[in-house]
């Protein structure tokens, strides 16, 4: 036992060495916070009842918790404790899971400190784009770079796609390559003439190929989109259009455009089909599960239209056409609260959002349309991640917080705005007394990552 006292006391000296810089930051009142209100529209009587709590951390071993009313900051009170161990859990970290699979098209680089041609068979992303690398590095002088434009339509009948699949329950390695073959048999998107890709490659000194980047020209195909677990299933959705305005060729895909479900999780005998088909038009924007429903968002006819399915059979219980969504729109998140959730949308011409709310037994309404163009230019920022937004919502009342500051989602200010069927009834941005500390121009203290502020109503406010 007594050789167990002299670590302690290492681990304790290093301990205190890592939180030596942090503390040597921070006010010698280092439990104590100070908000400083700046109230930026409306008025402060429209966002009575609504409380807050913003959550901090430095390096995370120290954490704050302050509390407070709006209209009521005189009460504010925070809670200060120092943990030895790391605290991440719950505190930094999202609670959404991941993505299960999404499509993909190569961009980006990868490289290698010896051959590509070893590691191809075992990578299947760059498999994908492999053929039309080697042919551009064989034109490259050995132990050199090369950058040609080359048009994809030259190498490739169809669109060379690959999935990231390791967020598959159960995957195993082994099966990646017999996937990403079905996958791509079932994907059937003819390359059109004309699609631009800047290839630079880099070559050893055998003139064998060991770094390779891609990059689009003026066309990409946009490939992400959302998936979500239902059973021994899973059922995701693709965007699958050109960046340029033109349409791809969906005619080889069994259903066109629409929620596609890979069946046989469980024994890895996989199976792809199409389990809804939207019409010709539609684009898929958003896709979730909740509540015993899959809601999916899609752009058509001029708004984002929201689709209520059946998770067993996939078929439609309830369509609503929540907002205006015209082709310039570029951006859409969607937060998800309790019991509703707001899409948000941003364009040059038009900032939106809107409200839909649970009003049944599975069934849903929006509530309002609301324009948050006033917000952006008080710098009160909407769009971006939703893990950095905070909402609440009483029926009649929508309250949101963002970032505010220079510090982006870095810094701990932030904003306060309260939305009604009248608009935006009140703005205030919060400045945070732990945004001054920093060493080196290094921000140590940062709000929690995700959702680093709770906002509640009061009951009866």
């Amino acid at each position: 036992m007594k050789a167990a006292v002299p670590v302690l006391v290492i681990l304790a000296l290093l301990s205190a060495l890592l939180l030596t810089g942090a503390s040597a930051a921070l006010a010698q009142d280092c439990d104590k916070v100070v908000l400083t209100e700046t109230v930026l529209a409306g008025d402060t009587s429209r966002a009575a009842g609504l409380s807050v709590t913003a959550s901090s951390h430095c390096r995370d071993h120290l954490l704050w918790e302050s509390r407070f009313s709006v209209g009521r900051l005189e009460e504010l009170e925070t809670d200060f404790s120092l943990s030895q161990e790391k605290v991440l859990d719950g505190y930094r970290t999202s609670d959404f899971a991941g993505d299960c699979l999404s499509l993909s098209f190569f961009e980006g680089g990868i490289s290698s400190s010896g051959s590509l041609e070893d590691a191809v068979a075992e990578n299947v992303m760059l498999q994908s784009i492999f053929a039309l690398a080697k042919d551009v590095a064989s034109r490259a002088e050995p132990g050199g770079e090369h950058t040609e434009t080359v048009d994809l339509a030259e190498y490739y009948e169809y669109v060379p796609l690959y999935a990231d699949l390791y967020g598959i329950p159960g995957f195993i390695p082994e099966k990646e390559l017999a996937l990403t073959r079905l996958l791509q048999d079932y994907f059937r998107i003819p390359v059109p003439e004309g699609w631009l890709l800047e290839i630079t490659v880099e070559t050893l000194s055998d003139g064998s190929l060991c770094s390779v980047s891609v990059n689009s020209l003026e066309r990409q195909l946009d490939l992400y989109g959302d998936s979500v677990q239902t059973g021994d299933s899973i059922l995701f959705v693709s965007p699958l259009r050109f960046s340029d305005g033109s349409e791809p060729d969906l005619s080889r895909i069994p259903g066109g455009r629409g929620i596609y479900r890979l069946s046989g999780l469980a024994a890895q005998e996989y199976t792809l089909s199409t389990a809804y088909s939207l019409p010709e038009q539609a684009v898929p924007v958003r896709f979730w599960a909740e509540e015993e429903a899959l809601f999916l968002l899609t752009q058509e006819e001029g708004v984002l239209r929201l689709r209520i399915l059946d998770p067993e059979t996939v078929t439609v219980r309830q369509t609503l056409d929540l907002l205006p969504w015209g082709e310039d729109d570029p951006f859409c998140s969607v937060y998800r609260g309790d019991g509703f959730f707001v899409p948000i949308t941003q364009s040059e011409s038009a900032r939106r959002l809107a409200v839909v709310e649970q009003s049944g037994a599975g069934a849903w309404q929006r509530n309002f349309v609301a324009d948050w163009s006033l917000q952006k230019e008080r710098d009160c920022y909407l769009s971006g991640s939703v893990n950095h937004v905070s909402m609440a919502w009483d029926g009649v009342r929508l309250a949101v917080s963002g970032s505010w500051g220079d510090r982006g989602s870095w810094g701990n200010s932030f904003y306060l705005a309260v939305y009604t069927r009248e608009g935006l009834t009140f703005l205030a941005a919060y400045e945070n007394s732990l945004d001054g500390n920093s060493v080196s121009g290094v921000n140590m203290c940062q709000p929690r990552y995700y959702r680093p502020r709770v906002l509640a109503w009061e009951a009866g406010a």
